[in-house]
């Protein structure tokens, strides 16, 4: 392995994992070992029931530093489920160098509040909840739980099928202690069937929209954190 890669391996804060094919679907890893001809991972999500990939799946790999992204294609070699999911791939040969198109996430479960109005639910569920004419819609308040979290956008759990694209008001307080009444805006990037606990739920990818830099900063701070401490409490199990 060339010292250059190595030097971008042990300098990541981040990884995130898809099938080469299907990208939507982003599983976030640490990374346990590094050898010459592997990576030893450890994946992040502690909602999985199962190891989502397998010998000889096709993937593809975002490792993430505190400047930039290096993506690079590899192949599953192995994997594992004792008390965390456990999983190798082959070592990258090159890396390409990109921007951040994201911020970095980390997982953080979560109770939270938001904001949406009526024409945001999806038209099946809206009778249900009340009744939406064109000339005043109603703005409605919810409880989710959080999946995950960066500077950039909120992942979360809701009963609920919302319409992509539809605008949502975060209540940051639920986030962070210093963001006392602080509201933040936000589009639904994404909205998927998922079972939580054996009954329908959705899982709704959230961008946040035109945030102030200094709240940016503070989520940034509180994502590192946030990191840090799961690292700790992932090595004091091993």
């Amino acid at each position: 392995m060339a010292d250059q890669i190595k030097e971008v391996l042990y300098s990541t804060v981040a990884i995130e994992i898809a099938y080469d094919t299907q990208r939507d679907f982003i599983y976030p890893a640490r990374i346990k070992l590094i050898t010459n001809s592997e990576l030893d991972l450890v994946l992040s999500n502690d909602e999985l029931q199962k190891v989502p990939f397998k010998e000889g799946d096709r993937l593809f790999v975002t490792l993430k530093t505190r400047e930039c992204c290096y993506n690079f294609s590899t192949i599953c070699t192995y994997t594992k489920k004792t008390n965390m999911f456990y999983m190798s791939i082959k070592a990258p040969v090159k890396l390409e160098r990109t921007q951040y198109r994201e911020f970095i996430r980390v997982q953080m479960k979560r109770d939270i509040s938001f904001y949406i109005s009526s024409d945001g639910l999806y038209k099946e569920r809206v009778d249900a909840i009340s009744a939406v004419s064109n000339q005043q819609m109603k703005i409605h308040l919810f409880k989710a739980q959080s999946i995950d979290i960066s500077a950039g956008g909120i992942a979360f759990y809701f009963d609920k099928r919302l319409n992509e694209m539809a605008n949502v008001i975060i209540d940051m307080s639920d986030l962070l202690p210093d963001m006392k009444e602080l509201r933040q805006h936000g589009v639904v990037l994404r909205c998927r069937p998922h079972k939580l606990d054996n009954r329908e739920n959705w899982k709704v990818a959230v961008r946040f929209v035109n945030m102030p830099f200094a709240v940016q900063e503070k989520l940034n701070h509180f994502v590192f954190e946030l990191i840090r401490e799961q690292a700790k409490k992932e090595k004091a199990l091993r």
